[in-house]
């Protein structure tokens, strides 16, 4: 009974001990997140929007690191504190860019009709989500939106996702883009770097 008290007063110690590091750790404020660092000026829409959910993920990941160094030490109910709050902020960081997603699409399309998207400053798969959802819009509404210019008819949706130039090695959007149009049947040619020209899926009866 004696050996094991000393054990457990010897764990809770280390873990108090532990605890207290990480929690000194927890009392500084994470590194924020530097724009500069991959390109990025401070009035940049990417910026300005995802500000939030950027540190927000910043956050979660510190919280990851000191759940495993806690684990690593042996502080379980520290490394299991850290973890509960890791993937509380990185489910509200995939929330803060939802939304980020949604004004950012509207702002850079701010000026543009149903035929032109811009997908600029859009993660991979909020891109592809965004295309897919006006290339359903335009084929629902079919007849109606080919006739609606006043000029000769558009049969095509221009795409711009941009040459990759904010990207940390290889860009990644161009490539999921043309992915998602071939997986899916679609006709697309490219009008320059950055530009593609889709073709819908017309069903007319």
């Amino acid at each position: 009974m004696e050996v094991i008290q000393i054990n457990s007063f010897v764990d809770h110690f280390k873990s108090l001990k532990v605890s207290n590091n990480h929690q000194a750790r927890c009392n500084n404020k994470f590194p924020r997140y530097d724009p500069a660092a991959i390109g990025f000026k401070k009035n940049d829409i990417y910026v300005i929007v995802r500000k939030e959910a950027l540190e927000m993920e910043r956050s979660a990941d510190e919280h990851f690191k000191l759940a495993k160094e806690a684990y690593i030490q042996g502080a379980h109910s520290c490394a299991k504190h850290h973890s509960t709050k890791a993937r509380e902020e990185k489910e509200r960081a995939r929330e803060l860019h939802s939304k980020a997603a949604i004004e950012i699409l509207k702002f850079m399309n701010r000026k543009n009709n149903v035929w032109r998207i811009d997908l600029h400053g859009l993660r991979a798969a909020e891109a592809v989500q965004a295309l897919q959802e006006r290339l359903e819009q335009i084929q629902k509404e079919g007849c109606e939106l080919l006739h609606s210019s006043l000029t000769k008819p558009v049969r095509h949706l221009q795409v711009i996702t941009g040459v990759g130039k904010h990207s940390q090695g290889n860009p990644v959007l161009p490539g999921l883009v043309r992915n998602f149009l071939e997986k899916n049947n679609y006709h697309f040619e490219e009008i320059r770097p950055g530009a593609l020209k889709v073709h819908p899926q017309f069903h007319f009866s």
